[in-house]
C-alpha cells in the first residue's frame, strides 16, 4: 500500500499507552494478560459506549525462594487470574467488574475441574472529568461466583478485559452491598475480598499510576 500511494503515510499503534526508548525489562513474577490504561480513573474518562480492560495472572512456574507469596497464591490457594474492566454505556453509567478466578477440582470426580470467583461489581453516574477520588458509587457489590462443567472451561478461556460478554456463572451467590460510598473505596474492598495480594498490588501499581 505504501508503494501504491507513497504520499499517505501509514501508523500502526502498537501500546497506545506506553513508548520505550529501550526494551523495558521482562517481568520475573505476575504477568499481565491484558495490559492497563493507566490514564483513564484520574479523571473517569471512559466514553459512552467504550470501555477499558486489563487482566493479570499468577506464575505456575515461580520459582518460591523467588517469590514465594505467589508461590503460594498458585499452588495451595489454586488462584489464576484477575479479571478488570470498566465500561460507560450509551447513558453515561460507568460500571466496573473486577473478577478473581481461582480453579479447583472435583473430590468425587478429580478429573473435573470447576471455578470459584469472586467479584466485585460497581457504578456510577459521575461524567467524564469527575474526580476518581470525589466521585461516589451508586452501589459496590461482593458476590461469589461459581462455573462447573463447560462454563469452567468457557469461563478459563474468555476474558472480562476485552469488553464482552463472558459465560453467567452456573451459581451466584451476593455477600455485601454498600450505596454512596467513595470510588476510592474500592482499594479497600479489593485488598480484604481478594485471596491474591499479589495480583491486586500488580492491579493497583499498573493501574492507578
Amino acid at each position: 500500500m505504501s508503494e501504491n500511494r507513497p504520499q499517505s503515510p501509514i501508523y500502526i499503534k502498537v501500546n497506545p499507552h506506553l513508548v520505550y526508548t529501550t526494551q523495558p525489562q521482562q517481568k520475573l513474577f505476575e504477568s499481565q494478560l491484558v495490559p492497563p490504561n493507566p490514564k483513564w480513573w484520574h479523571e473517569l474518562s471512559i466514553y459512552n459506549r467504550s470501555h477499558e480492560g486489563c487482566s493479570f495472572f499468577l506464575d505456575k512456574n515461580v520459582n518460591p525462594k523467588e517469590n514465594y507469596n505467589e508461590y503460594l497464591e498458585y499452588n495451595c490457594k489454586n488462584i489464576r487470574r484477575l479479571d478488570v474492566v470498566a465500561k460507560r454505556d450509551g447513558n453515561g453509567n460507568l460500571s466496573m467488574m473486577i473478577e478473581e478466578l481461582t480453579e479447583q477440582k472435583n473430590i468425587v470426580s478429580p478429573t473435573e475441574k470447576y471455578i470459584v470467583s469472586r467479584m466485585i461489581h460497581l457504578d456510577t453516574d459521575a461524567t467524564i472529568g469527575s474526580s476518581f477520588h470525589d466521585s461516589k458509587l451508586n452501589h459496590l457489590d461482593l458476590a461469589i461466583n461459581i462455573y462447573t462443567g463447560n462454563n469452567a472451561e468457557n469461563r478459563l478461556s474468555e476474558n472480562l478485559a476485552y469488553g464482552e460478554k463472558v459465560t453467567d456463572a452456573s451459581f451466584r451467590t451476593h455477600l455485601l452491598r454498600v450505596e454512596n460510598t467513595n470510588f476510592s473505596d474500592l482499594f479497600a474492598f479489593a485488598y480484604s475480598f481478594f485471596k491474591s495480594k499479589t495480583l491486586v498490588d500488580e492491579w493497583k501499581k499498573t493501574q492507578f499510576k
